[in-house]
């Protein structure tokens, strides 16, 4: 299935997904960790943590 035609049938499978939802604006809103969600759960997994400390990027050195 070409990249395109993949991509689309995840977003649309999202945006049913988030009917499904309380406030489906926003989840739709939400960031791409949401869309991530979805397509994992399509596949059959569920994402876990790795529990492995991760940067914010809004640190300061010093």
């Amino acid at each position: 299935m070409p990249v395109t035609a993949a991509t689309r049938e995840a977003l649309q499978a999202h945006v049913g997904a988030a009917s499904l939802q309380s406030d489906p604006a926003a989840y739709l809103e939400k960031d791409f960790a949401a869309l991530l969600e979805t397509v994992a759960l399509a596949a059959g997994l569920k994402l876990q943590p790795e529990n492995v400390p991760m940067p914010t990027g809004l640190e300061t050195e010093g």
